[in-house]
């Protein structure tokens, strides 16, 4: 299957930043501020609809997850 010629919708929210870099063939996770276990699942739903709907694990070299404007990790579902 070939690379599509666009990216899927980029996910933005207050702490998960998810972009398909089509150039790099990477997947890009940027966590910021405090990370909790529901911004993790967001990002985890975000890249398997993309694989539903745009990409399959063939088409990308692999994933960068940024961790380095991680203020706290919470621990557990509060």
């Amino acid at each position: 299957m070939p690379l599509p010629t666009t990216p899927p919708k980029p996910l933005y929210t207050k702490n998960v930043v998810c972009y398909a870099d089509l150039e790099t063939r990477l997947i890009v996770h940027k966590y910021q501020n405090i990370i909790t276990p529901k911004d993790t699942e967001i990002m985890y739903q975000w890249i398997a609809e993309g694989m539903q709907t745009w990409f399959n694990e063939d088409d990308f070299r692999g994933s960068i997850i940024d961790f380095r404007d991680v203020t706290k990790f919470q621990l557990g579902n509060k």
